[in-house]
């Protein structure tokens, strides 16, 4: 691996991270240099755009590699895709209002994300094509409920479905339907939540702000995050 050959001469870091911005800026340069062919280069060097933004929670760093990413991609629509992208991550900084985002209630009645936050609450997503997660999380919140009444527990639905196979699935793992909800579009909610995968969760104070949008319920110190989450609202 090249990229990594050339990251350990100039990095201070003593482990790999493979989503540091010095590393991915050394694939670019990398992938810039030595592949010829501009189609399998720009689609290289988007992916790892794609990965960088997604997996890096420094806005900061992220406004650096997509800064190098576009002197040098010559795709003009991969750098619309990575620009929208990078842009849609900078709206879910810490202390930003969640995005206004149509939800469908299990009555099939449209409300919007921000609507239904009323206190400190916590959003997870689920499909049911991924039905480990789907169970998991569910049973995890159940506990989670529990140990902190305090927050809100808020599911979502993040594939297309229809609202008769929504309802079956919940009825039939008996989770209640109160604050489960899908997107009325979800490839929209999708982009605008950089919402890549499943086990994405988000942390949002009484007044609708990000505290965390991009947690994970399968983090060592998750309960330490909701900890703070309460203590934030306290302060």
């Amino acid at each position: 691996n090249l990229a990594l050959t050339r990251h350990f001469e100039h990095s201070s870091d003593s482990i790999f991270k493979r989503n540091s911005l010095d590393y991915n800026l050394d694939r670019l340069q990398i992938i810039d240099s030595l592949v010829s062919h501009d189609s399998i280069k720009n689609s290289h060097m988007r992916h790892t755009a794609w990965f960088f933004v997604h997996s890096n929670n420094n806005a900061g760093e992220i406004s650096q590699f997509v800064e190098d990413y576009l002197k040098r991609s010559t795709n003009e629509s991969h750098k619309k895709d990575i620009v929208d992208l990078s842009q849609a991550f900078m709206k879910l900084s810490p202390g930003t209002k969640i995005p206004e985002i149509t939800l469908i209630n299990h009555n099939d009645e449209e409300v919007s994300l921000p609507s239904i936050i009323k206190k400190p609450t916590v959003i997870y997503f689920w499909a049911y094509s991924m039905r480990g997660h789907f169970k998991d999380a569910h049973k995890r919140v159940h506990k989670l409920k529990t140990n902190y009444p305090e927050l809100e527990f808020v599911a979502i639905n993040a594939r297309k479905t229809s609202p008769k196979n929504w309802r079956e699935v919940l009825k039939k793992h008996r989770f209640p339907m109160e604050n489960e909800y899908r997107f009325a579009d979800p490839y929209s909610a999708r982009r605008q939540l950089v919402l890549s995968r499943l086990n994405k969760v988000m942390l949002i104070d009484g007044s609708g702000h990000i505290v965390n949008a991009h947690a994970n319920m399968s983090d060592a110190n998750f309960e330490e995050q909701l900890l703070g989450l309460l203590n934030q609202e306290v302060q």
